[in-house]
């Protein structure tokens, strides 16, 4: 039988690499029929800055052949050959149906790339083969090589005789009188992820963040808190977690992450440094970039590009005119403003907002004694957060850097494909969970879509929940519901109905979310260049991509990064070689136009 099995892996092994030398022909010589004779007819290509400088999806085979050929044509995809670090070809299913799933290497004009591809069984096919979908992605620079082993640029290596560890971490930290190539805006883990990047590369850069430490951010979130994502998929790039480490990380713990991996990676990171209004010189094409230091001084940087890592759903609070909640006079707060269900203890409140974070702040402050109701004002999404788990099952059986690469191969279509199928299971799964939530006056939905919970997600960051807990409290009445649309206004009291019952209140808690990141880039580069570079939240469904993350935006040498945690693991890259790219004169700066493409600037 092993005798059986290893022929047979060899067998595919020859056949996926006669499929890949099949379509590297087929692209040098830009030979439509023979392309075609590769790939399905409802076939898929996303491209991560290895053959487009931009991270884009080709839907069907027309539009990916004509696309890669004339991409191909300028960047180069050559050398086409069985990964030999990661995973030999295999058979898996993939929505119910079996593939051959491939990972594959090769080499474009500038560097390394990687790629992956699902192959669907066709005996009159070349290698008896055709391609579903293939991803490509750029995995390393010529001009910027990720050392392999110990290399003096990564760590400590005096400048002088006698130099101390100390004396040298302080000097090259140091930008008081020196410019970065690089500003990262942001010490939290998207900035810290993007930090450790060019750390490797051996580019200049620097971390600012206006707390005091990168973890900063996070301690000052609600206590009861923990990460939404498991702990075996939260690893920042080069540093595993340890893994006897709760499933899912509390928020204060993964604060002290951040601290010691910013340490740990000798990462130029300066806290208590405040970015202001910041212009963008086209003369020179630097930015200039005042930062207010701890102690009250303005130090003006001016680096060639700005990276703003502060979170990808934006960080100002969005709190919306409520009729009459100006005359309430129990207190008020936003989400960001609460810290522990304690002190409500006996007190009446009413969480504004039935996402995670108000299914989170509506238990802790029902396990706390307080008298909660969550008024919901549109339907919510709810699963169990083991799903989070199933979800992310590619973790559990392949490395890392595997996961991460089939998770960003997906295109947009087999994203929406695989939710629905996925959605329709836990709909069954949820089936005695959702009819306890509804009796409880919980309003639910999986979507116009019926894509459930992870395409929200990917769309919104928002009308979902992952049950920790709050969906048992609400079946068993632990926690109220009240339907928002029937409050008529807020009065001195608290909420006042639309048949005259009043709901007496001490208290409201709005879990409204936040604003578009867009809005902090207008406070922090001026109007013009919010307008500029417009919504930034989300995946556009025109495209399949998230709106201006990790990819060039419509402002040269501004550049975003998504805040969720596996996203900042590989788009930090991705960003990085971008920056590096441009900054070496392999491309000239790009800026994408009001169609979305990406062109000089």
């Amino acid at each position: 039988m092993a005798k059986q099995d290893a022929g047979a892996g060899a067998d595919l092994e020859n056949r996926t690499q006669a499929w890949l030398e099949a379509l590297e022909q087929a692209i040098s010589g830009r030979r439509r029929a023979d392309f075609d004779g590769l790939f399905l007819e409802d076939s898929y290509w996303r491209d991560m800055v290895s053959l487009t400088w931009d991270t884009c999806q080709f839907w069907g085979r027309d539009a990916l052949r004509d696309a890669v050929f004339e991409a191909a044509a300028k960047t180069g995809f050559t050398d086409l050959q069985l990964d030999p670090d990661r995973s030999a070809p295999r058979v898996a299913d993939f929505i119910g149906e079996p593939y051959v799933e491939v990972f594959f290497a090769f080499r474009n004009a500038v560097g390394r790339g990687k790629g992956f591809a699902r192959l669907q069984e066709d005996a009159n096919a070349v290698a008896g083969l055709r391609a579903h979908m293939v991803a490509t992605t750029l995995h390393e620079l010529d001009c910027a090589p990720e050392p392999r082993e110990r290399h003096p640029r990564l760590g400590f290596e005096p400048a002088f005789p006698g130099q101390s560890y100390a004396e040298w971490n302080a000097a090259k930290r140091d930008f008081s009188e020196r410019d970065p190539d690089v500003l990262i805006i942001g010490g939290s883990h998207s900035g810290l992820c993007v930090g450790a990047r060019f750390e490797r590369k051996g580019v200049s850069y620097l971390i600012v963040e206006k707390n005091a430490n990168p973890g900063d951010m996070w301690r000052g979130r609600y206590e009861a808190l923990a990460l939404h994502t498991p702990t075996t998929i939260n690893h920042l790039p080069y540093v595993p977690l340890p893994d006897h480490w709760s499933l899912f990380t509390p928020k204060d713990q993964w604060a002290d992450w951040l601290d010691c991996y910013a340490k740990l990676m000798n990462l130029n990171f300066q806290g208590n440094a405040e970015a202001l209004e910041c212009r963008f010189d086209e003369r020179t094409r630097t930015w200039e970039v005042p930062l207010r230091l701890a102690d009250g001084t303005i130090r003006r940087m001016r680096p060639t590009h700005v990276v703003l890592a502060v979170g990808g759903v934006g960080g100002r609070p969005r709190i919306p005119e409520l009729p009459g909640l100006d005359a309430f006079r129990g207190e008020v707060m936003h989400s960001t403003a609460f810290e522990s269900g304690a002190p409500f203890a006996g007190k009446r409140v009413m969480v504004v907002g039935s996402s995670t974070t108000g299914h989170d702040i509506s238990l802790d402050l029902a396990l706390r004694g307080a008298d909660t109701t969550m008024a919901q004002r549109g339907p919510s999404c709810v699963v169990n957060i083991s799903e989070v788990i199933a979800f992310g099952a590619d973790y559990a059986r392949v490395s890392t850097e595997e996961a991460d690469f089939l998770r960003s191969a997906m295109p947009y279509p087999l994203w929406i494909k695989r939710a629905k199928v996925y959605t329709q299971m836990t709909e069954r799964t949820h089936a005695t969970l959702h009819e306890g939530l509804r009796k409880a006056g919980q309003k639910l939905t999986i979507g116009d879509d019926e894509t459930g919970w992870s395409i929200k997600l990917f769309r919104e960051a928002a009308g979902y929940y992952l049950n920790v807990g709050a969906s048992e409290a609400i079946v068993d009445g632990l926690i109220k519901i009240q339907d928002y649309d029937r409050i008529e206004r807020f009065v001195p009291e608290g909420a006042l109905l639309d048949d005259g019952k009043l709901v007496e209140l001490d208290a409201v808690v709005l879990c409204t979310g936040f604003w578009d990141l867009a809005n902090d880039i207008e406070a922090l580069l001026g109007p013009e260049v919010a307008q500029r570079v417009g919504r930034c939240n989300g995946v556009d469904p025109k495209d399949g991509e998230y709106r201006t993350m990790s990819r060039p935006t419509a402002q040269p040498h501004l550049w975003l990064i998504n805040g969720g945690i596996p996203d900042s693991r590989k788009s930090s890259d991705l960003l990085a070689m971008q920056v590096i790219a441009q900054l070496e004169g392999l491309v000239p700066s790009l800026v994408r136009g009001p169609d979305g493409r990406v062109t000089p600037h």
